[in-house]
């Protein structure tokens, strides 16, 4: 389930807001099922005379699994993980059908379990097409 709200601030500005709940299968944790609640803001804006598009956005996700399993130290836990992430980007019309884009993004994922909390930076260069 989800729920998505825009704000158009002006004819070059928005914000968006979307909030989630979902039930997953992580494939690398033993199969085990963990509710997904995350919360996404983004800030939008065009440069129409640059013709370039630019965002911002923030998130936070909170994966809640719902069965105990043995830690690293033998005790069984519900495992839970918070993730905070940031980032921004800019993309460019090369063609009507593709744009050239690059974008920054920071994860921070923290964990009561060993092992699966770290700090992410990453880079992204492309291009998007779309009809």
């Amino acid at each position: 389930m989800s729920i998505n709200l825009l704000y158009q601030y002006s004819r070059a500005t928005n914000i968006t807001l979307t909030a989630q709940r979902a039930f997953n299968q992580d494939t690398d944790f033993r199969n085990a099922g963990y509710y997904n609640t995350s919360v996404f803001v983004a800030l939008n804006h065009q440069w129409n005379r640059l013709r370039l598009a630019s965002y911002v956005s923030f998130y936070f996700i909170n994966s809640n699994y719902l069965n105990p399993t043995l830690d690293a130290q033998g005790q069984f836990l519900k495992r839970l993980d918070n993730t905070l992430g940031t980032g921004f980007g800019l993309s460019r019309p090369v063609t009507r059908w593709l744009r050239a884009r690059v974008d920054y993004a920071y994860l921070n994922r923290s964990s009561n379990f060993f092992g699966y909390s770290y700090n992410d930076n990453r880079v992204l260069m492309g291009f998007q097409t779309s009809f």
